[in-house]
């Protein structure tokens, strides 16, 4: 028998395993995970009865992906905040066509049918076969679904701009998405890490943009977790340390500043960056 588990449920689920032990004692048992917090990696052990165990672990760190975070002019209302994003993305994706970079923009499932209503203001009503952006979302027509990954499959995929939720999670491998964008932060660093490994998984230099406001990370907000929160207001600092420390890692000493985050590409001293400034401030 075999069971799947997403997110939180998964994670609940580990607290019914331990009585396994007391059926099969002399049993092996192996506990996988593709990204376990430093907290987690010292509670789930005990939730799996587990006393003498081997730990083997291996950064969780995506060093082809640009990591960039944005502070969110607020507007009247949120659909203000979230048009200032996504109708400028639609704009790029109109102008550029095929030459548009294949993007994941995660948004909340309730603005997504505004910027599809955009969208075919845009281009006009489209057969998922021929168009160039698709949704991914709960209650979503599963031809469309299937039909959207097939394509994100190919090596070079009509579909340029998949608007999706947090459904796009296991079993979701796409090889030619280059950007990832978050209209808003998800609950926890966990799953902006998962959500953000959709990129580059070909090991092609991608980016992962993060938008955010106080709205977005209020700690009222119902499953949010003070890993994502502490990211986004944290300023003064390397985004992918910030990242990796919640898993207890560090970047690699070899990430060129330039090449790492948004905070690291500001000060980079590295040979083409230093020859870019040098003919900026170049007087003719």
């Amino acid at each position: 028998m075999e069971l799947y588990f997403r997110g939180e449920e998964f994670r609940t689920a580990f607290n019914k395993l331990r009585g396994i032990k007391s059926f099969f004692p002399h049993a092996p048992v192996i506990g996988l995970s593709g990204t376990l917090t430093v907290s987690q990696k010292e509670a789930i052990p005990k939730q799996l009865g587990l006393e003498n165990f081997n730990l083997i672990e291996h950064t969780p760190d995506r060093p082809n992906i640009f990591l960039r975070k944005v502070k969110k002019q607020q507007g009247i209302d949120v659909l203000d905040e979230y048009e200032q994003i996504v109708h400028k993305l639609c704009d790029d994706l109109y102008e550029k066509k095929a030459d548009f970079p294949v993007t994941l923009l995660f948004l909340p499932i309730y603005y997504m049918s505004e910027a599809m209503v955009y969208l075919q203001s845009l281009f006009g009503c489209s057969n998922i076969n021929e168009s160039l952006y698709s949704a991914i979302c709960s209650g979503q027509d599963e031809y469309v679904i299937n039909s959207t990954i097939a394509e994100l499959k190919k090596e070079n995929p009509t579909i340029r701009l998949v608007l999706t939720t947090s459904i796009a999670g296991m079993g979701f491998d796409p090889k030619n998405v280059t950007h990832v964008i978050h209209a808003c932060p998800p609950r926890n660093v966990s799953q902006y890490l998962q959500e953000i490994g959709r990129a580059g998984r070909s090991g092609q230099t991608s980016h992962a943009t993060l938008y955010y406001c106080n709205r977005d990370i209020g700690k009222n907000l119902p499953g949010i977790n003070d890993d994502i929160i502490n990211y986004c207001k944290t300023d003064s600092s390397c985004l992918r340390n910030q990242l990796l420390s919640v898993f207890g890692f560090k970047k690699d000493k070899s990430i060129i500043d330039c090449k790492c985050c948004s905070f690291c590409a500001e000060n980079c001293i590295c040979e083409s960056c230093v020859d870019v400034t040098s003919i900026e401030n170049m007087h003719f």
